[in-house]
């Protein structure tokens, strides 16, 4: 497990990728970047056989039990889970050691995965013990399936969403990226934010912006141009060579955002999501 540093990323301590690579296949992901060091990221998954044993050494050493997160650097439910079983080895693990977890993914499996989350959920109240958070940028089925073309439908995320919630999951949306000129709508923001809390989310994340890097711009131009051939010249046109490119109506996107989150009670700010998941002084406990 690795530990992050203290302005945490959904209140997470620390961090466990248990794929590398990712069979969902969404143009736009950032760890087709050359940073990340990951080589053929779309067509081969790299996993552990013995993860589950080696997370089991470093929970044992850990003197704190905080939040562990999964899902930065691949999806804790990539298809091939549903037969690996890693993701629920780990919640499994977990729940023996009474630690809590936040997920990160696309996918609709952790559906599968319930009665853990419910347990988990449960020997932590009133204190977050499972957050859930679904990567949603677009409600729109058609063109869902040509960004993200190999994860779950929309409104299958937001079923799997209600579901966690139901269980007793901290659960959200993260609308990032929002990619500019096809994405970056008012309306299209204010119904992702309602239809969320209509499943029962209680925050949401916005982000107006993508990251372009190396490879992962020049894949994305290439999958991207087969289906708006003009918008790859109007990005090339407007944003060069530039790594991270925000749409130009972000800072409106943020306030219809913003007040969207507020009318349905939603946390939308990272820190006070971060704090309500987080293992405040009396949150923590000893192993």
């Amino acid at each position: 497990m690795q530990q992050r540093q203290p302005q945490r990323w959904f209140g997470v301590n620390y961090t466990v990728n248990l794929y590398r690579g990712c069979q969902h296949r969404c143009i736009y992901c950032d760890s087709r970047s050359q940073r990340y060091e990951i080589e053929n990221f779309d067509s081969v998954l790299q996993y552990k056989e013995n993860a589950i044993e080696l997370m089991e050494q470093e929970l044992i050493r850990k003197r704190y039990k905080r939040v562990v997160g999964t899902g930065s650097m691949g999806d804790p439910y990539t298809p091939a889970e549903e037969t690996l079983r890693l993701t629920r080895g780990m919640l499994e693990l977990l729940n023996k050691h009474r630690w809590p977890v936040h997920i990160m993914t696309k996918g609709d499996l952790l559906i599968r995965d319930l009665d853990l989350i419910t347990e988990i959920a449960a020997s932590w109240q009133p204190l977050v013990g499972v957050s859930c958070c679904w990567t949603i940028t677009t409600l729109d089925e058609e063109l869902a399936k040509i960004i993200e073309p190999n994860a779950p439908s929309p409104m299958q995320r937001m079923g799997a969403l209600k579901k966690a919630t139901v269980a007793g999951a901290f659960s959200g949306i993260m609308i990032a990226p929002v990619l500019p000129f096809l994405l970056d709508k008012p309306t299209k923001i204010v119904e992702l934010v309602r239809t969320a809390s209509d499943h029962g989310a209680s925050y949401a994340i916005m982000y107006p912006s993508v990251t372009l890097r190396d490879r992962q711009r020049i894949y994305f131009y290439k999958q991207f141009g087969e289906h708006y051939p003009e918008l790859v010249d109007r990005y090339r046109k407007t944003f060069g060579g530039r790594e991270h490119v925000e749409s130009p109506y972000s800072e409106i996107l943020y306030k219809v955002f913003a007040r969207a989150c507020q009318e349905r009670g939603m946390l939308y700010k990272m820190e006070e999501i971060a704090e309500r998941i987080s293992d405040r002084e009396e949150q923590l406990r000893w192993v």
